[in-house]
């Protein structure tokens, strides 16, 4: 038997990012021996040979003149329908269009009509090709630079509502999602089961998880929250900004000690250095010990913004999670510059909606309005895998917090969602992140060997296989229906 690892042809982030998401082994070394290669840009002198051997390669932002690939040629386009999606996805780069046959698609000619049934020039966002014995996925797209580049815009950034917020310039989490399904398909191209671990606790579909960012208590409004989310038995988190709670009083004391409570600065902006951010965020623990007798150790960026800066500040203090969406939003948790665990937002809020509504001549949004948007965010989340992570304020979420909140606990308990602290979540993905399992293949009797440490965190394979899983190198375990059972 084997080992089966992912070949790391380089040191790109955004590779390592979504293999380290879904605790696939992965090495720069060998790559002659790894079934999968991951690389990035112009194919390396040696792909040729390692292709036509039998392995595969799987290239993000694959260049046209490239042997074996087709034919090519650049192109600028601002976003991308993914393989088995409906809608183009917001990624603005410089790409190739390969003249062949895939899945997901790049136009040349965006947001065009179409006359008399003709609609040339639409070329796959990714395709793969054999060569010899092996073969090829790849996308003219640089998908892993798209993932792991910060930038941020005021924008739509979901297709429930028209509110916009400033968020990453690129749908990352769809990005992250096409680069795991070229990953798949090479796996499939391989003949080898994927073997990740799940993302969720106890294999569960995804996880509810409730933030709320304290940007002024505004009177009662904040316990009207505090006590609807207390009796619905929703773990939610609060973050308090110091100067906005100042501006808008009320009362902060009465916290529960399992609540979780962390900071969102003192002053609600992102500052430019590493020192000015590190400063705003000691100003926010100083208070924060003086009101609540608390020191946090999370934290949320006010305005949902990034940067370098606030990304070293936040590891020099030793903080175990933010969450950033000037950064990504719908995604899975990863880490940041400076190692920094992210767990990803959805980025609408009913006070955000309330500003859009009155700046484009809307009504402010009802507690109904808001209800169906946070329903239908869970459902597409759970639909694609990923974290149910919502959040809103007290200033209009507190008053309609008996109105909306019911509808979100009814709805988790319907689709089996364990309802988490944002703090527990962070904790539970810190605790995967040390797991990687060891998988032996035997391709003549199509078996897997995995061993994994007893964790509580479920296996998942990507199709049926017969399986051996060893815990801790004692137990024996075997897998049904894509998920590990332990016997």
């Amino acid at each position: 038997m084997r080992e089966l690892f992912v070949g790391r042809a380089d040191a790109d982030p955004g590779w390592t990012r979504v293999l380290d998401q879904e605790r696939i082994s992965h090495s720069p070394e060998h790559l002659a021996s790894a079934p999968v290669v991951v690389l990035s840009g112009r194919l390396p002198g040696w792909a040729d040979d390692y292709v036509q051997a039998g392995g595969i390669a799987v290239v993000s932002g694959a260049v046209g003149d490239d042997t074996p690939l087709p034919s090519g040629f650049l192109a600028t386009v601002t976003g991308f329908t993914a393989p088995g999606g409906i809608k183009r996805s917001r990624a603005p780069s410089t790409v190739t269009m390969f003249d062949t046959t895939g899945q997901g698609e790049l136009r040349l000619h965006e947001d065009r009509v179409v006359k008399y049934d003709v609609d040339p020039d639409c070329f796959p966002a990714v395709f793969s090709i054999r060569h010899g014995r092996g073969a090829i996925v790849a996308s003219g797209i640089p998908l892993t630079t798209l993932l792991s580049s910060p930038g941020d815009r005021l924008r739509r950034f979901s297709d429930i509502s028209p509110v916009t917020e400033r968020v990453a310039t690129v749908d990352k989490a769809v990005v992250a999602d096409t680069l795991l399904t070229m990953l798949r398909t090479a796996f499939e191209l391989a003949r080898i089961p994927l073997v990740t671990l799940a993302r969720f606790p106890y294999g569960a579909p995804s996880v509810l998880v409730l933030r709320v960012d304290v940007d002024g208590v505004y009177g009662e409004s904040l316990r009207q929250l505090v006590d609807a989310a207390a009796d619905l038995d929703l773990p939610a988190s609060f973050y308090l900004n110091g100067d906005y709670s100042q501006i808008h009083p009320g009362p902060l004391a009465g916290w529960s000690p399992a609540m979780e409570v962390g900071q969102h600065g003192w002053l609600h902006t992102l500052l430019a250095s590493r020192a000015d951010n590190r400063e705003n965020l000691e100003h926010a623990e100083r208070w924060m010990q003086g009101t609540l007798d608390r020191t946090p150790t999370s934290f949320v960026a006010p305005r949902g913004l990034w940067n370098r800066g606030l990304g070293e500040a936040l590891a020099e203090l030793g903080y175990r999670y933010s969450s950033d969406f000037g950064l990504d939003f719908d995604s899975l948790p990863f880490r940041s510059d400076g190692g920094v665990l992210q767990v990803p937002v959805h980025p609408y809020s009913p006070e955000r909606a309330t500003v859009w509504a009155q700046e484009v001549g809307r009504p402010d949004p009802t507690s109904t309005e808001v209800r169906d948007h946070y329903l239908a965010t869970i459902r597409a989340q759970v639909g694609h895998g990923r974290l149910a992570h919502i959040y809103g304020h007290p200033e209009v979420l507190g008053p309609m917090a008996s109105a909306v909140l019911p509808a979100i606990r009814a709805l988790a308990d319907d689709l089996r969602l364990p309802r988490l602290s944002l703090g527990d979540y962070a904790d539970f993905w810190i605790h995967r992140e040390a797991i990687t399992p060891r998988v032996l293949f035997d391709r003549p009797d199509a078996l897997l060997h995995v061993d994994v440490d007893r964790s509580g965190v479920p296996i998942r394979l990507s199709s049926p296989a017969p399986v051996h899983v060893t815990l801790n190198g004692t137990g024996v375990g075997r897998a049904s229906s894509g998920a590990f059972v332990p016997v």
